[in-house]
């Protein structure tokens, strides 16, 4: 008690008087000691960490007590709406709430009498204590369905299917089920990685979840910076970040990975702990929050959505505090993150046990607390009605998904037709792109270039049928124009060029430009003096090629591939690995030799292969000894079900051809 008076954070911030509760709990400690009942003392040093209104304190857990006293349930859970009637939002097939008529939708009154929210309010959650109100509540209303083991029936007052109030009596028996549906850690299995991401079907937005800030921190900012690249790389426009089940961890991990969202290394805030040489709090200037920014490359800049609930924690919830940092992010929720705004210490006791408190007490940069005992609230609230309660859909996710649509709403303009060696000149306004379309034809090698002085444009290629090849906002390091150079024609197409500023905020004029590469290389150096050393030199000097040139230094073949060759190689893109599985990216990952024979899958050894002799060889030998078809479907060249987006980049020591999807031997398959 004498440590708490002292070292917890937030004495004065929730009116804890330390005296008070030592008078309250003193006497059943000083019993139990005398009787020498270890019980009895978890049981009080439980009790006294749950008086403490605070989510990081905790005391011991007593498992069998908890499953006595949760042992009974009748099948249904059950969720407050925002005006204030209670329903059942999940019942039990053949439960005895079922066979009494309740159904999912019935709104509950009373249990034996007593009113539900009077039984909401007086039930006891065995996850306590609780840093904020609607967390308790939402916990409350778990364990209010729940009964002691030996209770045989309860009286239910409900609304049946005619409008009438009815009361039955409603057995109660040793069901789980109800339980484990309103878990708010429902469909976690301890298998998840630290993050992981996807692309949302039928949108033009990403999807990741980050589950915990306590994984391998090594893992967790590669797999995070993966995601980034695999974002900037393939232009896409919004993010949707689900913190809903994270379990908090390091606060620092927590503010670094948010500032990827950021251009400026904004304070965040300050932690301050009791200093027993001046008797007080101190918050140490040099220790500020703050975030430290990746590589520019590694920033995102598009539209982000946050999605969270109560079981957002501690450092989770600084992320998204951050988030709220300049308007970056919608905060998109039902309800308040958990409200846990600080940093923990334990402390050994008796039998083994330990007491963990807050020690560590969270500000904002002008040192007001601005996380414990409040959470972090929605911007975007997602309202608690039977219409969302009582859907298999994410509700969540689609106001995420309707907020975002909301601000992306872009128009686009029709420039016309636009032909290889004509120069274009218009203007966009925010959220305005112009589409160009350009007829091209089998052997074409282009420039196109997008300048301007008024913004920084952004250009982005689409097929006929809106499906996007390549995105570019930035041509070069020294430059903001965008395009591409030396981009070679495959089979004759129609392209859609669409012309944009690169975050859609900006106004201005722009000029765009599209040249026969041949005959703009004619006025600079040769072809042939700017031809790539070697097929490795190829590789890295191509943005889009990032994880190729990775892995074939990772697998230890890059040296090889140096050699006199010839070599053909098929470069699958950055954008083609992102779409393997989870389960085919693990397999590489954690077998070296699986990795260098997959990128040996992708190379032929002794032959310089054209695309014209590819199609004429119809069968090619890979260096790993298999056998892969090149063929035409319909006008389209395909190797192994791949096509081809810049073919015939030659070498001093070999051929490399872009491919838009990876090659897997069959030890690699995709399920």
């Amino acid at each position: 008690m004498d440590i708490l008076k002292k070292e917890y954070a937030f004495t004065e911030y929730k009116g804890i008087d330390w005296e008070a509760k030592r008078e309250e709990f003193l006497p059943r400690f000083q019993e139990a000691d005398a009787n020498q009942d270890s019980r009895a003392y978890l049981r009080a040093l439980r009790d006294f960490a749950w008086s403490i209104p605070d989510g990081h304190v905790s005391g011991p857990f007593l498992i069998d007590e908890f499953r006595q006293a949760t042992a009974g349930g009748i099948g249904i859970a059950i969720r407050e709406l925002d005006d204030g009637r209670v329903i059942a939002n999940f019942v039990l097939e053949g439960s005895p709430a079922e066979q009494a008529g309740i159904k999912v939708g019935t709104e509950i009154l009373a249990f034996d009498g007593t009113p539900i929210q009077e039984v909401i309010d007086n039930a006891v959650a065995w996850s306590a204590p609780f840093s904020t109100k609607h967390f308790e509540r939402l916990q409350k209303m778990r364990y209010a369905t729940r009964f002691p083991a030996g209770t045989e029936k309860v009286a239910v007052t409900f609304i049946d299917e005619n409008g009438e109030e009815v009361t039955k009596d409603v057995a109660v028996t040793p069901e789980r089920e109800s339980f484990a549906f309103s878990s708010f850690n429902v469909g976690l299995t301890g298998f998840e990685l630290p993050v992981e991401y996807k692309k949302l079907e039928d949108t033009d937005y990403a999807y990741v979840k980050i589950y915990d800030f306590s994984d391998n921190e090594l893992l967790t900012v590669q797999l995070w910076e993966r995601l980034m690249r695999t974002l900037n790389q393939n232009g896409v426009e919004a993010l949707i970040i689900d913190m809903r089940q994270n379990g908090g961890g390091s606060g620092f991990l927590a503010d670094q990975m948010a500032a990827y969202f950021f251009n400026e290394p904004h304070v965040l805030g300050n932690t301050g702990r009791y200093d027993e040489s001046l008797g007080e709090f101190y918050f140490d200037p040099r220790g500020e929050e703050r975030f430290y920014l990746p590589a520019e490359e590694l920033r995102y800049n598009g539209e982000v959505a946050v999605l969270i609930g109560p079981n957002c924690n501690s450092a989770c919830e600084f992320f998204t505090y951050d988030m709220t940092i300049d308007d970056r992010a919608a905060i998109v929720g039902q309800y308040p993150t958990a409200g846990l705004g600080g940093s923990i210490k334990r402390l050994l006791m008796p039998e083994n046990e330990f007491f963990t408190y807050t020690a560590g007490r969270a500000v904002d940069p002008e040192g007001n607390i601005h996380i414990e005992g409040k959470g972090v609230p929605p911007t975007v609230r997602v309202p608690v009605t039977e219409e969302t309660l009582l859907t298999d859909e994410d509700v969540v996710l689609q106001a995420a998904i309707d907020y975002l649509d909301s601000q992306l709403n872009i128009e686009t303009v029709d420039g016309g037709d636009i032909a290889i060696g004509d120069s274009v000149q218009s203007q966009v306004a925010p959220k305005v792109r112009v589409r160009y379309t350009l007829q091209v034809s089998e052997g074409d090698v282009v420039n196109i270039y997008v300048r301007s002085e008024d913004m920084n444009p952004a250009l982005g290629i689409y097929s006929v049928d809106d499906q996007l090849l390549l995105a570019n906002d930035d041509l070069s390091g020294d430059t903001t124009d965008a395009g591409f150079e030396e981009l070679a024609i495959p089979t004759d197409m129609i392209l859609i060029l669409e012309v944009g500023s690169a975050d859609d905020t900006e106004s201005g004029a722009f000029t765009l430009t599209v040249e026969n590469a041949a005959a703009a290389g004619e006025e600079g150096a040769s072809s042939e003096q700017a031809k790539p050393q070697d097929v490795v030199d190829a590789i890295a000097a191509s943005d889009d090629l990032t994880e190729l040139s990775a892995a074939l230094t990772a697998a230890g073949i890059a040296d090889a591939l140096r050699a006199e060759g010839p070599f053909t190689v098929f470069a699958p893109t950055d954008a083609a690995f992102a779409e393997l599985s989870e389960d085919a990216r693990s397999a590489l990952m954690d077998d070296p030799e699986a990795l260098s024979r997959l990128l040996q899958h992708h190379v032929v050894s002794g032959e310089a292969l054209s695309l014209e002799d590819l199609l004429k060889a119809g069968r090619i030998t890979m260096t790993d000894g298999s056998q892969l078809e090149v063929a035409y479907d319909g006008e389209t060249p395909l190797l192994d079900g791949a096509g081809f987006i810049v073919p015939d980049i030659e070498t001093g020591n070999g051929v490399v051809h872009i491919i838009d999807a990876v090659l897997l031997p069959q030890a690699v398959a995709q399920p």
